[in-house]
C-alpha cells in the first residue's frame, strides 16, 4: 500500500478484504483466514519502540480496527525487521495476521534463510493443518468406452 493511500472506507483495500473475509464468514462460520502483505504502516504493536510519533501511530489505525474486527493475530514476533532500505533504515512494514484457529496450527513462522534481490524479506510459514481425506467416487470415462463393440451389442441385442 503506498504511503498516500487512504485506508478507510468501504472501497480501500483494506475495506475490500474486510468484506471478503466477512462474505466468507458468512458462508461458512468456521473459515480461517491468512493476511499477508506490506502493509507500510509503523505501529509499536508490531515493531519496536522507535516509532514514537502521534502521527505515524495514527496511520496504522484502520490495519489495527481491522485487526480487532476480525479478531486477528500476528504470526512475526513484535520487532522482526522484514524492511531494509538501501540507506540502512530497517523497520516492520510486512504483516502476516491470521485467524485464532491457525494459530494453534501453527508449526514456524520465520524470516526466509535467502535473499531474493528486493528491500522487503520474504516470510515462510508452515502450517501442520489434519484435512480428512476425501474420498470420489469412480466415474466410468465414456471416451475411452469401446464404442465400437458397444454399438455391434446393441444392434445385435
Amino acid at each position: 500500500m503506498t504511503k498516500d493511500e487512504n485506508l478507510e472506507g468501504p472501497n480501500t483495500r483494506l475495506g475490500i478484504i474486510w468484506r471478503l473475509v466477512q462474505a466468507e464468514r458468512l458462508r461458512d462460520p468456521h473459515t480461517e483466514v491468512i493476511i499477508a502483505g506490506d502493509f507500510n504502516r509503523h505501529s509499536q504493536l508490531w515493531e519496536w519502540s522507535h516509532i514514537n510519533s502521534t502521527a505515524s501511530q495514527g496511520q496504522s489505525e484502520p490495519i489495527i480496527e481491522l485487526i480487532a474486527e476480525l479478531s486477528l493475530q500476528s504470526l512475526l514476533q513484535t520487532g522482526v525487521t522484514t524492511f531494509v532500505s538501501d540507506a540502512g533504515r530497517s523497520s516492520t512494514t510486512d504483516l502476516m495476521l491470521v485467524t485464532p484457529g491457525l494459530t494453534s496450527d501453527l508449526a514456524k513462522c520465520v524470516l526466509w534463510k535467502r535473499e531474493y534481490g528486493s528491500d522487503h524479506r520474504a516470510i515462510q510459514i508452515i502450517f501442520c493443518i489434519d484435512m480428512d481425506r476425501q474420498e470420489s467416487k469412480e466415474r466410468l470415462i465414456f471416451k475411452d468406452a469401446p464404442w465400437d463393440k458397444i454399438r455391434e451389442a446393441v444392434q445385435q441385442g
